[in-house]
């Protein structure tokens, strides 16, 4: 039966499922950092509140809530822990299986707590507090570690084969801040830096072939898509969060112009050549050229709201300038506006 002393402690406990509920449903904004303070939390209000019963009570071995106490102080230092493990795992190999295994691992910490707090229901309140949260923490330690084993292989075998040669695995702390500042998360801001990476080593091979072939070194100084790509790609990452808005540039025109140069050149490389093969390659330098024209659009797309507003601030000058001098006409007349420079004569 359930004793009136006990109820803060399960009303506790429901308000904290309640909020894992509302953190865990929301999966595109899930961070383990959450779930870690609000368990930290909770665990300080177990203890400030068996503390206050040790006083109320004289002797803390007579505190009578053993059962929920044990429970519920498992329950919450085995969440905050696990928590702040996976959050270390997450941040360092951003790989989403981790997150199962996690959900996994909250549920054992629930069972387990309450296994021992139905053992421990005998014993004094601060043997079962203590006793059990030791063996969650020891619990939860060690079957992170073979987690954190398989996701090194995983990240060795997979991650570090694929990304692009000049990616770097660990960004410095600066740039880190800079992505948070602009609201994106760590999985988006590894998502960010790879398709960056891609974009960079993309306009390396681009500026590389154009300066192969005759044809191609015309079309670059014609549109001076290298040196837009390259203002392009550092204006995107000083605004991360717009990176959706290039998408066509990231994602078709530069692989398009990577893979077209590359084949230009090529060709353009052949010994023998015929009509067919003349053709082909006064083709592909006209979609070379297309696609460097829409480059230069797009870029002008990205910066549109910053000519809208240069335009709006003309307009306002030109709308005061010219108030200005409806201000000036009124107050002179037209004879003293054209009046002779020259006329030197005395009053």
């Amino acid at each position: 039966m359930l004793m009136i002393y006990q109820l803060p402690y399960v009303l506790l406990v429901l308000i904290y499922f309640a909020l894992l509920a509302s953190i865990f449903t929301k999966q595109a904004t899930f961070k383990y950092k959450k779930v870690t303070q609000i368990s930290s939390g909770a665990l300080i209000i177990v203890l400030f509140a068996n503390l206050l019963s040790a006083i109320i009570f004289g002797r803390y071995s007579d505190v009578p809530e053993t059962n929920i106490v044990v429970v519920s102080t498992g329950i919450f230092a085995g969440h905050a822990l696990i928590s702040w493990l996976f959050d270390l795992l997450d941040r360092r190999f951003h790989q989403n299986w981790l997150r199962v295994i996690y959900y996994i691992g909250m549920g054992f910490v629930v069972l387990t707590s309450y296994y021992a707090g139905v053992d421990t229901y005998a014993a004094r309140p601060i043997d079962g507090m203590i006793g059990t949260t030791v063996i969650i923490c020891s619990l939860v330690v060690a079957c992170t570690i073979p987690f954190f084993g398989m996701a090194l292989l995983m990240d060795f075998f997979t991650m570090r084969h694929h990304a692009p040669k000049n990616y770097k695995f660990k960004p410095t702390q600066d740039k880190i801040n800079h992505y948070r500042e602009h609201g994106l998360s760590e999985q988006e801001i590894v998502f960010f830096r790879q398709q960056m990476a891609e974009a960079k080593e993309r306009i390396e091979n681009i500026e590389v072939e154009m300066n192969k072939v005759a044809k191609l070194r015309v079309i670059e100084n014609r549109h001076n898509v290298v040196a837009v790509s390259k203002q392009y790609f550092k204006d995107i990452v000083k605004e991360p969060e717009r990176v959706a808005q290039a998408g066509i540039f990231l994602n078709k025109l530069l692989p398009s112009l990577e893979d077209l140069t590359a084949k230009y050149t090529e060709i353009s490389g052949h010994v023998a050549k015929n009509k067919q093969t003349y053709l082909i390659l006064e083709k592909s330098a006209q979609t070379i050229d297309n696609i460097c024209e829409s480059i230069t659009e797009s870029y002008v797309h990205f910066h549109q709201s910053l000519y809208n507003d240069l335009q709006d601030e003309i307009k306002l000058a030109n709308r005061a300038l010219n108030k200005e001098i409806d201000n000036t006409t009124n107050q002179d007349t037209i004879d003293e506006l054209v009046s002779d420079p020259f006329n030197f004569e005395e009053e």
